[in-house]
């Protein structure tokens, strides 16, 4: 998946790190860890893109979902990881 637009970058030694900085912001709609470290979300999501299936230049993005908002998602092909607030 290539990550949407205007992402903060936090200071963060690991994915659980980068996890719990999301956690701990309230206005953190998503993350992603990579190479490049730890990057959140606090605006909507915009641009994002699907990659090809032989596109390894992806990355994985971990949306922040209240419960409610199961109910509601319909997945278009894409692999979403979700956890509850």
């Amino acid at each position: 998946m290539g990550l949407p637009e205007h992402p903060q970058s936090v200071a963060s030694g690991s994915a659980t790190e980068c996890e719990s900085s999301c956690l701990k912001n309230c206005s953190c709609t998503a993350y992603a860890y990579d190479r490049n470290g730890c990057s959140i979300w606090t605006m909507d999501l915009g641009n994002l893109q699907q990659l090809l299936g032989n596109d390894s230049s992806g990355s994985s993005l971990y949306l922040r979902l209240a419960a409610s908002e199961f109910s509601k998602i319909i997945i278009l092909g894409l692999l979403l990881v979700l956890w509850v607030q």
